[in-house]
């Protein structure tokens, strides 16, 4: 929020649905965005990906950039990743790729591992959990693997999920498959 909104309304915005959804038309822009998650690119460009309030366009990453180290940031503008509305997670390899690791379809399933070369153009992509499905009928909300988040540690990318909005489960992916 630090980033897009300016800091006299930082203190109105609340940890809550309505709040960064009131807050993006009420600052100039086009819909209420939260959940960032960043990268920089060797040209020194920070590139930070946003959930949307869903208002305008619906299931789409949007991005903001900054080319000063953070102090000032672009307008959010839409870009060409989907989204489920649940958080996602960027990153950046040992091997100087980047990575990402979200729900790209509407449902949270499958959860996806996107690979870039050049942090712009994501085209390696590989399903690392679905949907369980032994789930008793009526319960097709849960189970899913959502709110990603990720670590790259001795050679392998962990991935921690949430299954069931109550339980977290590690993946494990050998960096050395990729």
């Amino acid at each position: 929020m630090a980033g897009i909104y300016p800091p006299k309304t930082i203190a109105t915005i609340g940890n809550d649905l309505s709040s960064f959804r009131d807050n993006g038309p009420g600052n100039g822009l086009r819909d209420g965005f939260c959940e960032g998650s960043f990268y920089q690119t060797d040209d020194g460009v920070i590139h930070m990906l946003l959930r949307n309030g869903e208002k305008e366009i619906p299931h789409r990453l949007w991005l903001t950039e900054s080319r000063d180290d953070g102090s000032t940031w672009s307008p959010p503008v839409p870009t060409g990743f989907s989204d489920a509305g649940s958080k996602f997670h960027f990153g950046r390899l040992p091997d100087g790729r980047f990575y990402y690791v979200g729900n790209p379809l509407v449902k949270r399933t499958p959860l996806v591992l996107s690979l870039s070369r050049d942090g712009v153009h994501f085209d390696q992509h590989f399903i690392l959990a679905e949907a369980h499905r032994d789930l008793p009928r009526g319960s097709d909300e849960f189970g899913y693997p959502a709110y990603p988040h990720s670590i790259v540690h001795d050679g392998q990318l962990y991935v921690i999920v949430s299954r069931d909005k109550n339980k977290i489960e590690v993946l494990r992916v050998a960096l050395s498959e990729l």
